[in-house]
C-alpha cells in the first residue's frame, strides 16, 4: 500500500498573479486541479474506476506519474494568506508532484511556490507551524518553470526566496 503524503504549497508573489492563478487552478469541482494545470487525455479519465481492467489502469497510473507526479490528490484546503500568499493543502499517495508543480511556475513565472511534503510513515501528520519549526520539513521551492531549491527548513523566507530567483535567473 502506498505511503500518503500530506503536501502544502505556499505560493507567493504579486497579489494580482495571485488572483490568477487561484482562479486558474479552480475547477468546478475542486479548489486546485491538476487537470487544469495538465489536462488528462478523455480516454484516461474513467481509467481511475476501472481497476479491474489492469491495462487502462496501469496506463492511467503511468500518465499520472509522468504528468502531475502523483496519483489523484484529495484536496483540503486553500487559503490567501493576509493578502500575501497563497497557501493549499491537500494529501496524495506515493510521491510528490513536482511535475505539475514545475508546469505550474512556468506559467506563473512572477510567482514562488514553495512545497513542504510531509509523510504520514515519518509520524509527521498535519504538522502545525510549531511542529514544523522542532522537525524541519523537506521543502522543494519552485521558480520560472525550474525547481531553484531542495532542502529542509523550518520556515521560508519569500523576501530571501525572492532573491534567490533573481539570482539564479540571472546565471542562466
Amino acid at each position: 500500500m502506498s505511503n500518503t503524503l500530506n503536501i502544502t504549497l505556499e505560493i507567493d508573489g504579486p497579489f494580482n498573479q495571485l488572483v490568477k492563478l487561484k482562479d486558474f487552478v479552480r475547477s468546478s469541482k475542486d479548489e486546485f486541479s491538476f487537470d487544469k494545470i495538465e489536462p488528462m487525455p478523455e480516454e484516461l479519465k474513467g481509467a481511475r474506476a476501472s481497476e479491474n481492467q489492469a491495462d487502462q489502469y496501469q496506463q492511467y497510473t503511468i500518465w499520472l506519474h509522468e504528468n502531475w507526479g502523483c496519483l489523484e490528490p484529495d484536496f483540503i484546503s486553500c487559503r490567501i494568506e493576509n493578502r500575501q500568499f497563497l497557501r493549499y493543502s491537500f494529501h496524495t499517495k506515493g510521491t510528490s508532484p513536482d511535475p505539475a508543480i514545475l508546469k505550474l511556475s512556468s506559467l506563473f513565472p512572477e510567482i514562488i511556490i514553495v512545497m513542504y511534503v510531509e509523510d504520514e510513515l515519518d509520524g509527521m501528520r498535519s504538522a502545525s507551524e510549531e511542529h514544523r519549526g522542532l522537525y524541519g520539513i523537506p521543502a522543494n521551492v519552485f521558480c520560472n518553470g525550474k525547481c531553484i531549491q531542495k532542502f529542509t527548513h523550518p520556515r521560508i523566507d519569500f523576501y530571501e526566496l525572492r532573491e534567490l530567483a533573481k539570482e539564479i535567473e540571472a546565471r542562466t
